[in-house]
């Protein structure tokens, strides 16, 4: 037997510039270097009460019953679909980024690292435990995966590799928020701080300006790998 498959031309639309800086944050799902927000719908958020009520009607159910089977298979439906919603929402963004920028820029950063549970810290005195944010944690950790960080990234990979002929890449994080991307100076700043202001004049939302960073790093590495190969091949 002889199977022939034709391949499929991806099309894409021109794109507005080579390469765009994506910061990923809690907040919202991702800020661009055009100034851009890809908003987080917070699909699990909405979700939030309709799951308490559907885990407080199976926690209410005897064990092993059939009521009990049809309360748990309420939970996973509504977790289910939560994640599709959000698979959705993600594909959606991540194609319109593949069919817009040749190069899509991300810090290196690691979602599993960020979202890992924090561990319970005895004090050598007392021998109480401290306090750790580890009530604070899971909100946060629910706000990773409402966000799906990794999962979009992902898909953008995906993308890209379907097409043949565009790049993921991960840039380093380091001061990309503390660098005025107007001066080039270290402007430092708190975690609590949003905002960039610096004494150039430059203001701007501090993802911004991270994102115009990172944008500004790949180009500098991208001249400075060019002007290498020309030194080499002269």
């Amino acid at each position: 037997m002889c199977l022939v498959c034709e391949a499929k031309t991806v099309k894409r639309t021109p794109y507005t510039d080579e390469c765009i800086g994506i910061d990923v944050v809690i907040s919202k799902l991702a800020t661009l270097s055009t100034g851009g927000v890809i908003e987080n719908p917070k699909l699990y958020r909405e979700a939030e009460k309709r799951l308490a009520k559907a885990q407080q009607a199976m926690s209410r159910k005897k064990r092993g019953s059939h009521r009990r089977k049809k309360a748990v298979q309420r939970v996973a439906e509504l977790h289910r679909k939560a994640r599709n919603q959000r698979h959705d929402y993600l594909h959606q963004w991540s194609r319109r980024l593949a069919n817009a920028y040749e190069t899509i820029l991300f810090e290196d950063l690691a979602p599993s690292n960020l979202s890992r549970q924090a561990k319970p810290k005895q004090d050598e005195e007392s021998g109480h435990y401290l306090l750790n944010g580890a009530r604070v944690k899971p909100g946060f950790n629910q706000s990773l995966v409402d966000a799906g960080w990794h999962h979009f990234i992902t898909l953008c990979q995906y993308k890209v590799a379907e097409a043949g002929t565009l790049q993921v890449v991960h840039v380093d994080p380091r001061y990309t928020s503390q660098i005025c991307s107007g001066c080039d100076t270290v402007r430092k700043k708190t975690l609590s701080e949003r905002w960039h202001s610096c004494q150039c004049g430059y203001e701007l939302d501090r993802d911004h300006n991270a994102t115009r960073n990172i944008k500004a790093l790949w180009l500098g590495r991208s001249l400075q790998d060019a002007q290498a190969s020309r030194e080499a091949h002269a």
